[in-house]
């Protein structure tokens, strides 16, 4: 059950309920409501939006259980969760095989650096999890919502689009290169990657927007087998950077309203 999963994490993991439009209206208990964390409820049973957890620092198996108890209560008729929270330094790998060449040394020679390595069943290559960068977690059902596959990663695209601009950066997504893109000073690079998985229509991971750089630097990574030249982040580009809470409440705020709209 998701309570189980949300008290496994109940200590080392805080957080705060997002209060969108319509998280504004009066709460009411569920028969099988989200609990564990303090403060977290869902909207009354008659609404149909998504619940939108603001967490903290997340341990990337902890999601990865998360995910997984948050996508058996869709199964069974919750309308849907967004997870928007950070992990602590952690290499990941895709379903793509080619995807171990490009991290030289293999996983081994992540630990001396504190860095965690896991595999999974998302698409994409390696990508390089740490804190500074947010990490959006949608568990939706993509029949209920009636999108297709290339609707939602539109729309997640749009999403973090729309988040950059509102810090004045203009950013297009590269379909050959699954997430956004802006031109800088040293060329087009990527500021947020987008890598999902979908079982019997229900999503989970999503995507991941670089809001400060890496305080570890892993020497000959690739990430989504690219140089790390080619990456950038919010910091890089701006003169002055936004808090990283203020970026997460946008990417939220921008969430519901993705969430309201059909077809």
């Amino acid at each position: 059950m998701v309570r189980q999963a949300l008290r496994l994490a109940q200590d080392p993991i805080r957080s705060r309920v997002y209060r969108g439009a319509h998280h504004e209206r009066q709460l009411t208990a569920h028969p099988e409501p989200v609990e564990g964390w303090s403060g977290i409820r869902r909207p009354a049973a008659h609404s149909s939006h998504c619940e939108i957890l603001d967490l903290e620092e997340v341990d990337y198996g902890q999601a990865l259980s998360l995910q997984e108890k948050c996508r058996d209560a869709v199964e069974r008729g919750h309308p849907g969760f967004w997870l928007f929270l950070q992990h602590p330094p952690v290499v990941t790998t895709g379903r793509r095989p080619e995807s171990l060449s490009d991290l030289p040394g293999g996983s081994e020679s992540l630990r001396p650096l504190g860095v965690g390595f896991a595999q999974t069943d998302r698409g994409g290559r390696l990508t390089y999890h740490h804190p500074g960068q947010i990490i959006g977690y949608p568990i939706l059902d993509l029949r209920r919502e009636r999108w297709k596959l290339r609707t939602y990663i539109d729309r997640l695209a749009a999403l973090i689009s729309g988040t950059l601009a509102t810090f004045g950066l203009e950013a297009r997504f590269h379909p050959d290169h699954p997430g956004l893109w802006v031109e800088s000073g040293h060329g087009t690079l990527k500021i947020a990657s987008i890598g999902v998985h979908v079982r019997r229509s229900i999503t989970t991971h999503g995507f991941a927007l670089n809001v400060h750089r890496p305080t570890i630097t892993v020497s000959g990574l690739k990430m989504c087998g690219m140089e790390a030249d080619r990456f950038t982040s919010m910091e890089d580009l701006l003169r002055h950077p936004p808090e990283l809470q203020a970026v997460k409440q946008t990417l939220m705020r921008r969430a519901e309203r993705m969430d309201e709209t059909h077809g």
